[in-house]
This record gives structure tokens, sequence and C-alpha cells, in this order.
């Protein structure tokens, strides 16, 4: 039996959509923070918005985090829809998972390289 994923947020949150850089390597990267009303700051999501290098792709995700009582809640899918929102294409991720992450990006799909395992 799947464990209970308890109340979703999406509906109840905003977000805070920033750029930011571009940094030495000639990166700029959007910052997409999901806000509650009630509980403030549940998490935050980072995805090139601009590549300084060929090689990798505009809305590669860099980092997805969000707060241990609000996680399998759906906030981390609602920033990564947020963010395919605002550049206007869908994301991808990095070979660079943890092992949540990778649980995640299982079921966020898109395109997913072979993983360079984190611990």
């Amino acid at each position: 039996m799947p464990a209970k994923r308890g109340k979703q947020f999406p509906d109840e949150l905003s977000y805070d959509v920033k750029p930011v850089g571009p940094n030495r390597r000639g990166h700029t990267w959007l910052h997409v923070s999901a806000v509650h009303p009630k509980h403030g700051e549940l998490g935050l999501l980072t995805a090139l918005a601009e590549s300084g290098d060929p090689d990798i792709p505009k809305g590669q995700i860099g980092s997805v985090s969000v707060m241990p009582d609000y996680q399998r809640k759906g906030v981390a899918t609602a920033m990564a829809k947020r963010a395919e929102q605002e550049l206007g294409i869908n994301l991808s991720h990095s070979e660079a998972r943890s092992n949540d992450g990778e649980a995640w990006a299982k079921a966020f799909g898109g395109t997913m390289p072979p993983r360079e395992d984190l611990r």
C-alpha cells in the first residue's frame, strides 16, 4: 500500500520568481520560491535561464529543495511547472541527483540523463 501523501499545497502557493546572474561562468539562473500564506517559504527551485556553456541546455534544473514537512505534497512539481511557464520550455534534469531527486525526477518526467549519484 502506498504511503499517505497528506495535504497538497499547490493551489495555496504564491511564487517569488527572479533571474539571478550572470555568474562568472556566464549562467543566469531562474530562482522560483514557493510561498504559502500561512507557512512561509516552503521551497526553492533553480533552473538555467541562460547558459554560458553550449553543452548545458537552457532549462536544466540546478537544484530543488522543499522543507521536510512539505515534501511529497506537490510543492516541487508546482515550482517546476512555474519555471516552465516563465522560461517557455520544458525543464530537463541534471545528471547530479540525490536519491530523493531521482524519485522526484522520475515522477515529474521530462529529459533525464544518466544519473551521477549524490550521497
